[in-house]
């Protein structure tokens, strides 16, 4: 996966997730869920307090 933060003072003002390419559908839909799912755990929030584990049924 490709992940790309955008930053302002230590604070994520953006994130996008690129999951790789995939032949299995399986992991393809994990990549999918926890790509859609990354930015409204982090955007907002400084680097000390953001802390991503599970989302999307997908571990991170």
């Amino acid at each position: 996966m490709t992940i790309t933060v955008t930053l302002n003072d230590d604070t994520i003002n953006d994130v996008t997730v690129e999951p790789m390419p995939e032949n299995n559908e399986t992991s393809r839909g994990y990549q999918e869920r926890f790509a859609a799912a990354v930015p409204d755990e982090v955007v907002g929030k400084s680097l000390d307090e953001v802390e991503v584990g599970k989302l999307a049924g997908a571990s991170g």
